[in-house]
């Protein structure tokens, strides 16, 4: 989540309209005029917008606000029923000056998860061939000169690269003619081969920060559904698009586990389009007491053997542990590596076995196949099977389950047995 993570990447206080509850139907934005099928329908001209792409505009300034409930999303999380919030920022001259601004208004209640959730670095910004980043968590920033071409974002259109600031999924294309052609490019936004994975219809049209907008009801397999980080994507997902410019003005993801309630919400607050921006609001200046790092990545330490009780103090995420497994499996090592990856290794009679544990994100969650094979496990959680390995995402934790001497129906019954060994819950 995102961010995908994030989508990952992924996101504010209200400056014009704040978002209003949504009705039970989960159709039109509350206060929003409801429109006919016969109003949408391509002969009625007064429903076409004015702009059929965002080539006209040139720059603007946009202010956003994501909201995401982690107690709808992920049953571990049952607890934390505040929503996270974070506000984006926004400044676009060009594909080559731009700047992005990222922070928590409500942190996680779990530290642990103060990573996870925030999408990139706290700030980004572009000037001709110089890239600053700005992570304020641990006080660095870096700086690189990049070649010729490189863009960091979309950079088709200013729509593109607000689309892809905010983490919604939509191709680059899309922003190329007018809303049909707009609703057939969005239906391949899970670029499985580019073929129509959603059926994405025009449900209505609202106001959002004083843009008229377009509502899209993604259907039941929405933009997401089978290519984001977890489960938890694949819930109903309303789109509002600017109707002039196809800019993304809210979208609105609904709970798997909770489906009338809200998983995660993003509104842009604050728009203004081909606005002057000075040029030293594309220039970052380090807070003081910041440290540079370089942006090549640094050597992993190799994983080492340790105790249970000592890597549980290691990681950020919890650590799982079967409750159930074959008579006479036990655990024999428990590893940990530099990124934070752990490994436990089972061995019994003839069989045995290998779990991996790390933060949301990595490993097989970064895979694009790796949505293959879903099995259902407890509490509403979804496994994948890929390569002979089950993996799933469990209460902020990416676990893999992998064996070559047993079959995959015992890999399940192991994986729905696993507990929480630093909380001591399931």
């Amino acid at each position: 989540m995102r961010n995908a993570r994030t989508v990952i990447c992924t996101m504010t206080t209200a400056v014009v309209l704040l978002l209003s509850s949504v009705s039970t139907q989960r159709i039109h934005h509350a206060g929003a005029r409801a429109t006919t099928r016969a109003q949408l329908s391509p002969g009625n001209t007064a429903f076409r917008p004015r702009i059929s792409s965002s080539t006209k505009v040139r720059s603007f300034a946009l202010t956003a606000t994501t909201d995401i409930w982690l107690a709808n999303g992920y049953s571990g999380l049952h607890q934390d029923t505040t929503p996270l919030r974070i506000q984006t920022k926004l400044w676009y001259a060009s594909p080559e000056q731009w700047r992005v601004e990222r922070a928590y208004l409500t942190r996680p209640p779990q530290q642990a998860l103060v990573g996870t959730f925030l999408p990139g670095s706290n700030v980004a910004v572009r000037h001709g061939l110089v890239y600053w980043t700005y992570d304020a968590l641990h006080h660095t920033f870096s700086m690189s000169r990049l070649v010729t071409g490189d863009t960091m974002y979309p950079s088709a259109s200013p729509a593109a690269f607000e689309a892809a600031a905010l983490q919604s999924l939509i191709p680059i294309g899309a922003f190329a003619g007018d809303i049909h052609a707009f609703l057939k490019a969005i239906s391949t936004c899970d670029r499985a081969r580019y073929v129509s994975t959603s059926t994405p219809t025009l449900t209505g049209h609202g106001l959002i920060a004083g843009h008229a907008a377009y509502i899209i009801d993604f259907g039941a397999k929405p933009c997401g559904w089978n290519s984001a980080s977890d489960h938890e994507d694949m819930g109903q997902r309303l789109l509002w698009v600017d109707r002039q410019t196809f800019f993304p003005l809210q979208s609105l993801r609904y709970s798997v586990i909770h489906p009338h309630k809200l998983f995660e919400r993003t509104i842009v607050t604050e728009l203004r389009y081909n606005v002057s921006l000075a040029p030293s609001r594309f220039v970052f200046r380090p807070p003081p007491h910041t440290r540079l790092v370089p942006l090549s990545p640094q050597p992993i330490a190799p994983a080492r053997i340790a105790p249970l009780n000592e890597i549980r103090g290691l990681v950020p995420f919890p650590l799982f542990a079967p409750s159930g497994t074959p008579a006479g499996m036990r655990l024999i090592r428990a590893t940990v590596d530099g990124a934070q990856h752990v490994t436990l290794d089972y061995e019994g009679t003839k069989v045995r076995m290998t779990i991996v544990e790390g933060p949301l994100g990595c490993c097989l969650d970064s895979d694009p196949r790796k949505y293959n094979g879903p099995t259902a496990l407890p509490q509403k959680r979804i496994a994948y099977l890929l390569d002979g390995i089950l993996w799933w995402n469990q209460a902020g934790t990416y676990i893999a389950l992998s064996s070559d001497t047993l079959p995959a129906r015992d890999l399940v019954l192991i994986a729905a047995s696993m507990s929480d060994i630093t909380r001591g819950q399931a």
